[in-house]
């Protein structure tokens, strides 16, 4: 007599009726759903540098390419891309300290000669130190504009890749 009453309330209280079927409840969860929770919080713990992004790029005459692109190879590609422009900048940095102790041991040579040897001389360190300096700035400019290339590329691809993960989680929900 107890048994049937209980079998129901058990039934109700998972969302089903006397005869076993969905009571259609808003905000009960069923078995399927727990199982679709399963399967998409197993999609979310793949590691990010697993995921791979299908990308499509536009060429100049309308044309897409499609292609797929994995995170882990392209955060490595533009890591390795930074490394070596920053080698590049520092080896421009160490030629311009090579150059500026070659002046210092130059003005040391020159600290000794005579007064006309040291005006003649020193119009020549003059015109080298403005030659040094306009290298220098050139050579800076370019570093860091190469340094602001690098850096507006990762961060459209960081943009890109933050809108599809946006795009993903919102597809999930």
């Amino acid at each position: 007599l107890i048994d049937p009453v209980f079998d129901e309330l058990v039934g109700r209280i998972n969302g089903l009726d006397v005869h076993g079927k969905p009571l259609g409840l808003h905000g009960t969860i069923s078995e399927t759903d727990m199982k679709e929770a399963d399967r998409l919080a197993g999609a979310l713990s793949m590691p990010f540098e697993g995921e791979v992004i299908h990308v499509g790029i536009k060429h100049g005459n309308g044309t897409v390419e499609r292609r797929q692109v994995n995170l882990s190879d392209n955060l490595k590609k533009s890591e390795t891309n930074f490394e070596q422009r920053k080698k590049t900048y520092n080896e421009r940095f160490e030629t311009y300290h090579e150059v500026c102790h070659s002046i210092d041991a130059l003005l040391a040579e020159l600290s000794d000669a005579n007064n006309a040897d040291i005006q003649r001389a020193e119009a020549e360190l003059n015109a080298e130190l403005a030659e040094i300096n306009r290298s220098k700035q050139t050579h800076q400019e370019q570093s860091l504009r190469e340094l602001s290339d690098v850096h507006v590329k990762n961060k459209a691809e960081s943009d890109a890749m933050a809108r599809k993960m946006q795009d993903f989680l919102i597809a999930l929900q």
